[in-house]
């Protein structure tokens, strides 16, 4: 799981098993912040979250130790002031990830040029993002 201010939990899915008619709590979550990414793992795979001000972190989910179902999770991206996740994913071999700012600029990345870093750090840049348009 990922939130909108970066923070990231694995619990195992045996816990969501017996569900209530009243539903389960999957996650605490902070003030203001917003469950967006939901992902399946087979315990062996690589997270890479991007943010909005163009910076993204690849970690292995060993990082992520297994949680209850209503601990809040631990910090997946550092981030900057006035920035959000925009997106998590589930890295697979030679894939790439595509950058598209709301300024119509793209920028296609191979994911192996991500280099695997620990969870909580800041990242490194997938794209410039400014206020520059096309006229």
């Amino acid at each position: 799981m990922c939130t909108v201010h970066g923070v990231v939990k694995k619990t195992p899915f045996e816990q969501y098993q017996n569900v209530r008619s009243n539903g389960l709590i999957a996650i605490n979550l902070d003030e203001g912040d917003e469950l967006k990414w939901i992902r399946m793992t087979n315990s062996d795979n690589e997270v890479l979250i991007s943010t909005a001000q163009g910076q993204a972190i690849r970690f292995h989910e060993h990082d992520v130790r297994p949680m209850g179902r209503v601990s809040r999770g631990v910090r997946g991206i550092r981030l900057r002031p006035n920035d959000r996740v925009i997106g998590m994913d589930i890295v697979e071999e030679n894939s790439s990830i595509f950058v598209i700012s709301k300024y119509g600029y793209g920028k296609r990345t191979k994911v192996a040029q991500f280099t695997p870093h620990a969870r909580g750090g800041v990242g490194i840049r997938s794209a410039v993002v400014n206020k520059r348009q096309v006229s």
